[in-house]
């Protein structure tokens, strides 16, 4: 193999792994190494080369992607905008996990109206916090009272 495929093998892998959440594009990779100065060529030998390298980065990045549950239109609706955050940074500190999301949204119509972060409490109380020590039942409570030394 030639010096200079091994070479661009690296730099193609470690463009990769310098932003592993958003890694670029294939076509927008062969544009920066033309850039560079690489011949086309090479940089197609390199990229078969470096694809399967390239393709367990890209799985490695999407594990580690937060977690988060996207509301439907009839939710989003159903809430209030402090109340959607409130509880989307509680699943994001992971504080609830996605089964209790799950039950508070479904809970959550049993109430007129709109749910704010009043409703939301009561609900986090009612499903949650029964389960939970009293140190974490507190971190629950700040989060939901946007204190800003909450989470460490």
């Amino acid at each position: 193999m030639k010096d200079v495929i091994t070479e661009l093998v690296d730099v193609i892998l470690r463009k990769v792994s310098e932003n592993p959440l958003q890694p670029p594009s294939p076509g927008g990779l062969r544009k920066w190494l033309r850039g560079q100065g690489y011949a086309q060529n090479d940089i197609d030998a390199a990229m078969r080369l470096a694809v399967s390298e390239a393709t367990e980065a890209i799985r490695r990045a999407d594990s580690f992607l937060p977690p988060g549950r996207v509301y439907t239109l009839a939710e989003e609706l159903k809430m209030t905008r402090e109340a959607r955050e409130a509880l989307k940074r509680l699943e994001l500190y992971t504080l609830i996990d996605a089964y209790e999301v799950e039950a508070i949204l479904e809970r959550m119509y049993q109430f007129e109206g709109e749910v704010g972060l009043e409703e939301l409490d009561f609900l986090v109380n009612w499903v949650v916090c029964g389960a939970r020590d009293v140190e974490t039942q507190r971190t629950i409570y700040d989060v939901l009272d946007k204190e800003p030394q909450t989470y460490h």
